[in-house]
């Protein structure tokens, strides 16, 4: 409901004097019009030391078994 409001209001005053007369926090606004800049995290790398599908399957481990320390319960 503001938004609309402030919207009429904005186009006859300025942004700052709209916030004042609806009483919206001028820095709120301008943050929710902002177009978001973050991007999605660049993907980890490998860690050298990981452990080959082949060196998984000569030590009898299987996918279901590895866990991590914490997920043991100990």
């Amino acid at each position: 409901m503001i938004d609309t409001h402030l919207c009429d209001l904005e186009v006859v005053t300025s942004l700052k004097r709209a916030c004042e007369l609806i009483g919206a926090n001028r820095s709120t606004i301008q943050h929710r019009r902002r177009p978001s800049t973050l991007s999605p995290p660049a993907p980890r790398p490998e860690p050298p030391n990981k452990l080959t599908k082949a060196a998984l399957d000569r030590q009898g481990i299987g996918r279901d078994q590895l866990t991590l320390h914490a997920d043991r319960g100990s």
